[in-house]
């Protein structure tokens, strides 16, 4: 079983926040590829010298894109940064139940801080991954299925 697969078991209990958070970023990707709709638009009135002054509209659909950009992001990083807390929070829980329940010759036999920095480092990489990368990975997955 690869890693991303096991990570994905690991985030069944979060899936409907996961997916949530895939949505709303969805969403965001889709509103910045609004913004050079509304710039062409923008440029293509002013050299057809329709208008001097820009319209009111465009400057309403600029705010509400800005707003949907920023509230969904941080609504969407919000939330993995809630799962990515939970799922470190188990493994770490996990791991130290492992750790106890080890016979104290393993802990004799171990190095000075070899399980605490195996620890600290894995769970570091894998929070980062939940925070920053998962959904992207996510996304191209996604688009990759949907495409033809």
């Amino acid at each position: 079983m690869t890693t991303f697969r096991q990570l994905l078991i690991l985030l069944r209990p979060y899936r409907m926040r996961v997916a949530a958070s895939l949505i709303m970023f969805t969403c965001v990707w889709l509103a910045l590829l609004a913004i050079p709709m509304m710039a062409r638009e923008l440029l293509g009135s002013s050299l057809r010298s329709e208008a001097t002054v820009v319209p009111g509209v465009i400057w309403l659909q600029f705010g509400v894109t800005l707003v949907l950009l920023v509230g969904m992001s941080f609504a969407a990083l919000s939330i993995m940064f809630a799962v990515a807390h939970d799922v470190s929070t188990f493994l770490r829980t996990r791991y130290f139940r492992n750790l106890i329940d080890l016979p104290v010759d393993q802990h004799r036999r171990a190095h000075t801080g070899e399980r605490i920095n195996r620890l600290v480092s894995s769970l570091t990489d894998i929070e980062f991954f939940l925070k920053y990368t998962l959904l992207v990975r996510l996304g191209f997955r996604w688009c990759s299925w949907a495409a033809p």
